[in-house]
């Protein structure tokens, strides 16, 4: 009967250390070597994420990981209109734990919800004439050519230090993040230091890593705006598409045109990455 009791509690045991690694979303990917130059501008294009990509199917997202003895380059790109959502309105916060775990010490916030704008056509007062043509950008997302670099949050968690650097041109402590958006998909670039040290104040690690942790963090998408129109529509306007130049809720609605735009959950998953060693 004790034999019995024991190993039950040994199950019970091994079945919630399952749960908590499950839970924690550890996934292991492993970063390639950087033998390329890579441009940090939110642009997807050429080959220099080659090799490099991973997708999340679950998080409808491609990360792309890269490093060299000194930086690590990190690519996040999505299709999924939720996820770009909340990206453009509470920002992405990519997290970094030294050891490998899901410990947040080194946060890096771009973009900050204080510089997202409305798209270009949605600024000007002649496109909200009647008839206006809307395209079908996703709420809160800018043509590339509108975007600009703007400030980063970096955050010391364990110290509750922040500071705000440039984005771009590059910080003089090689911190370095662009987004962009063409042809649908929203592609985030970052560059970091590998090591923190005078030079480089807001690197990952205190000396050269072999495994690290990575968390990639948005906070909760903001409801899409409305516009009253002349004849002020009420909120039996429900999930339609914009009459004349008001502003409606997004295409992606519900079929039928009831109801509002599906809010997926706020991205929040944790890789654990093993560093490329050089040739």
């Amino acid at each position: 009967m004790r034999g019995l009791r024991s190993s039950t509690l040994v199950s019970v045991f091994l079945g919630l250390s399952v749960a908590v690694l499950v839970g924690c979303g550890l996934e292991e990917l492993s970063s390639t070597w950087c033998d390329r130059r890579v441009t940090v501008d939110g642009i997807d294009g050429g080959t220099e994420w080659d090799g490099a990509l991973h997708l999340l199917a679950k998080q409808e997202i491609t990360v792309g990981l890269l490093n060299d003895e000194k930086r690590l380059y990190l690519r996040l790109s999505t299709r999924s209109q939720a996820v770009q959502r909340q990206i453009m309105t509470a920002g992405l916060t990519v997290w970094f734990d030294e050891k490998g775990g899901s410990q947040r010490l080194l946060g890096i916030h771009y973009p900050l919800p204080s510089q997202n704008r409305r798209p270009d056509f949605e600024r000007r007062p002649e496109s909200r004439k009647e008839g206006a043509k809307r395209t079908d950008r996703p709420e809160g997302i800018e043509p590339l050519r509108e975007m600009r670099p703007g400030e980063i949050e970096i955050t010391y968690a364990e110290k509750n230090e922040h500071s705000t650097i440039s984005a771009d041109p590059p910080s003089a402590h090689g911190v370095q993040c662009r987004i962009g958006e063409a042809g649908g998909l929203l592609v985030y670039e970052l560059r970091v230091p590998l090591i923190r040290d005078g030079d480089s104040p807001y690197g990952i690690a205190s000396q050269r890593p072999k495994t690290i942790g990575i968390g990639l963090e948005t906070g909760q998408e903001e409801p899409p705006r409305r516009e009253m129109g002349g004849g002020g529509r009420g909120p039996g306007g429900g999930g339609r598409g914009p009459a004349g130049g008001g502003m409606g809720a997004p295409p992606q609605g519900p079929p039928g045109g009831m109801g509002k735009p599906e809010s997926a959950k706020p991205l929040d998953k944790w890789l654990k990455v093993h560093l490329a060693e050089g040739p």
